[in-house]
């Protein structure tokens, strides 16, 4: 996954996908450095494969690569064609359909925290040894423990949720389960 932390590399992506390519000196402008600390600032992204250089001159032309381009592309398209108000109703609709019930907004509030996970691109709510996935969701949420246990069996009774254990770690995983956002 990738994380921007730092509002100067925001700031210089935000006005690379704009211009499309820029020198230093548009770039030091939108970051509010000098331009001899764009480099330096950049560098972990060309690494990365986010940024590319070429040379016109003896001059630095920053872009952003066709690969970052395509990723961003394919995300903003994923999430336009199955958006999150698309899958929360088909979430809905299933927990209506398996328990009977319309949902409570304490379920509905889980549900949305498991497809804001599945968009994020980090779908898992991983228990550690310091606390159950029961645990992370509700202190997340403000839901009571005993309230966010019930929820969960009924997401899975429902095949919203799909919560198994990890082998390795020895800890509880859970996710919404793949047919809502296939």
């Amino acid at each position: 996954m990738i994380e921007f932390r730092s509002p100067r590399v925001i700031n210089a992506i935000a006005y690379l996908f704009e211009s499309g390519n820029s020198f230093a000196s548009g770039l030091a402008e939108t970051m509010r450095v000098d331009s001899r600390e764009v480099y330096p600032i950049l560098k972990t992204w060309i690494w990365k494969g986010v940024v590319e250089i070429t040379k016109a001159g003896r001059r630095n032309v920053y872009s952003l690569s066709q690969k970052f381009k395509s990723l961003v592309k394919n995300t903003v398209k994923r999430y336009i064609y199955k958006g999150r108000d698309f899958i929360i109703a088909k979430a809905k609709e299933r927990y209506k359909r398996f328990i009977g019930l319309d949902p409570d907004p304490e379920v509905i509030a889980v549900i949305e925290y498991f497809v804001d996970k599945v968009l994020s691109g980090n779908p898992y709510v991983q228990g550690s040894q310091d606390g159950s996935v029961a645990e992370i969701l509700s202190e997340a949420l403000g839901i009571s423990l005993f309230n966010i246990n019930e929820i969960l069996r009924d997401l899975v009774q429902a095949n919203i949720l799909y919560v198994w254990r990890d082998r390795k770690a020895s800890v509880a995983k859970a996710r919404l389960d793949s047919s809502l956002t296939a």
